[in-house]
């Protein structure tokens, strides 16, 4: 699919409802990971699905992206706030660990099947405390009537995904998030899957999936929605520390 055609596809009912679950299941996974004054690399930034999400977290957000043409587009767009670096997927220009975290929303699925396992090692060597990725299932009920034909991208089954990320698992903890289980037809507002559609299952059995890998070495935060469940709590000065790696950071508002 052409950017033209992807665009198209975004602005459509049907591409608002898929993007906006996926958008839900990333704000799931990235509840765990700081953000103000931490850096990320988004590798694949091209179709800027998620790009301006990233950077509106907090973020200090850097876009790789192997179609000049569109760097060229998001730079434009996007210049003045995040900065963009032209390369390839497998082969990063970047030294290991310059990065705290790499997202690879889409990107995998964007590559052939023998260059996935090159692209994740990459991403994991510079990625100093943790990778977030997203697959399309090909285990899901709605086999190839689903995402792979709409977005013109390769689907491929957990059990593949997990055998790529097999390597990392000494010494990375795996988190799973799934959406859209409802069958390709009742990807819309007011189907009788909605329900199905909207939640975040900690199963992989949704059409996409998302999976975290968290450094041992760094402990995530407790998400969000767990803090808002709880009394507010002031942090003890050891509980502080941990969590920002050091003396407390700033907080200000991105503007």
């Amino acid at each position: 699919m052409d950017n033209m055609a992807f665009t198209a596809w975004c602005a459509a009912e049907q591409g608002k409802f898929v993007l906006q679950r996926e958008t839900r299941l990333f704000q799931d996974l990235l509840s765990a990971w700081p953000r103000r004054g931490h850096t990320m690399l988004h590798v694949g930034c091209g179709k800027d699905c998620f790009l301006h999400m990233f950077w509106e977290d907090g973020f200090d957000v850097t876009g790789l992206e192997s179609d000049s043409r569109l760097l060229s587009e998001l730079r434009s767009r996007l210049g003045s706030r995040i900065e963009f670096q032209l390369g390839q997927y497998d082969c990063l220009p970047y030294d290991d660990e310059s990065f705290d975290y790499v997202v690879l929303p889409w990107a995998l699925n964007l590559e052939p099947s023998a260059r996935r396992g090159a692209v994740l090692a990459e991403a994991v060597r510079v990625a100093g405390k943790g990778v977030l990725l997203g697959f399309v299932n090909s285990w899901h009920i709605s086999g190839r009537e689903g995402l792979p034909r709409l977005a013109n991208v390769s689907s491929m089954t957990p059990l593949a995904m997990f055998s790529l990320l097999r390597p990392w698992f000494s010494s990375c903890t795996p988190t799973v998030r799934s959406v859209l289980a409802g069958p390709y037809g009742s990807w819309r507002s007011g189907s009788f899957w909605k329900p199905w559609n909207n939640t975040v299952s900690y199963l992989p059995f949704g059409a996409f999936v998302g999976v975290r890998l968290d450094r041992r070495s760094m402990v995530p935060l407790t998400p969000l929605w767990l803090h808002a469940a709880s009394p507010a709590q002031e942090p003890s000065s050891c509980q502080a520390c941990t969590m920002s790696g050091g003396a407390m950071p700033a907080r200000s508002g991105r503007r």
